[in-house]
């Protein structure tokens, strides 16, 4: 908003706190119940407070995490055994040595042992990047939150106050539990000259991840047009329906 010519393009990717928060009356008790726990600490210090207990909870509570990774072969044995290893040595390297025969024997020592950390990689991360302390981004995340889970400054009631020169461009997942119909007349009220809306098939929040070749796809039309595009079949989309979906803002607000 106040250095817009340094925005070439703007894109949300199915952007959060679009919506101003809904009267009380209009929240599902059960959903107010949480607010209020919510009240008393940020949500993952419960998970911190769990202790050694934490990694087995992000392991049942979060598998829908490993199918998402899946593709990226993050668990095979080659790639756990590199990781593993480069925990060991990073671990041994922050451990006194009173002499370089000490520090070699327990470098060696450390990075043969099996790993302490049980579960699949992708949740070893989620868990490790949500129990150190201090919670910088976690606590900033909850100072811009109404709780629980709406923006304390909401983008409904700010971005029609930018350069209307600038492209804006929103992504969202047919899927997501953000509200696309929120970012869909947001986009319509818009004074922009240049905006789209995009709907991505298969995908929840993590559009990115969800259908990263139609994701890929729709950043790259709304960046460089759809001459710069390579034929679906040709980025790997089987079916038409794989493909990003654009939403006329003009017509009535519907999903693809």
């Amino acid at each position: 908003l106040r250095h817009p010519k340094r925005i070439k393009h703007l894109i949300f990717a199915d952007t959060w706190g679009v919506p101003p928060k809904p009267q009380a009356s209009e929240i599902p008790w059960r959903f107010r119940l949480i607010t209020h726990a919510a009240n008393w600490a940020t949500p993952l210090s419960y998970l911190r407070a769990t202790g050694p207990f934490g990694q087995g909870l992000v392991n049942k509570v979060r598998p829908d995490l490993v199918k998402k990774f899946a593709h990226f072969g993050y668990d095979e044995p080659e790639t756990t055994q590199v990781i593993e290893g480069a925990e060991a040595l990073i671990s041994s390297s922050s451990s006194p040595a009173s002499s370089p025969d000490s520090q070699t024997t327990t470098t060696t020592t450390a990075a043969t042992a099996p790993a302490t950390v049980e579960g699949p990689l992708v949740l070893r991360y989620v868990y490790q990047c949500n129990a150190q302390q201090p919670a910088t981004g976690e606590v900033g995340f909850h100072t811009m939150c109404e709780p629980i889970g709406w923006a304390r400054r909401p983008l409904s009631t700010r971005l029609h106050a930018i350069d209307p020169d600038v492209p804006i461009t929103m992504l969202y997942g047919d899927e997501t539990w953000m509200d696309q119909k929120a970012g869909f007349f947001q986009m319509r009220a818009m004074p922009t000259k240049q905006k789209m809306f995009v709907i991505l098939p298969h995908c929840g929040h993590h559009i990115y991840i969800d259908n990263s070749i139609a994701f890929n796809r729709a950043v790259i039309y709304a960046t460089h047009g759809a001459e710069s595009l390579a034929s679906p079949e040709e980025d790997g989309v089987d079916r038409p329906a794989d493909d990003f979906q654009l939403v006329e803002l003009e017509a009535d607000w519907t999903l693809p």
